[in-house]
């Protein structure tokens, strides 16, 4: 049972990781020029975090895969 919920709270992080970086692309897209340096750097860490979350799900998931 706790295998199972590890896999949906990975999968929820991975969702929400997903959610976050598309509404920060949006920003950086919308941005006025001056801003557009910061929301740029706020995508690209929400990028990052996204990265970090589907690999772990991914690794949880497929744990053979990552040993190849």
């Amino acid at each position: 049972m706790f295998i199972k919920d590890r896999a949906h709270d990975l999968w929820d992080a991975w969702a929400f990781a997903a959610m976050e970086s598309e509404m920060a692309l949006r920003a950086w897209l919308q941005a006025a020029h001056a801003l557009k340096a910061s929301a740029f750097a706020t995508y690209r860490a929400a990028l990052d975090r996204e990265e970090q979350a589907a690999a772990a799900l991914a690794a949880r998931l497929a744990p053979e895969a990552q040993a190849a």
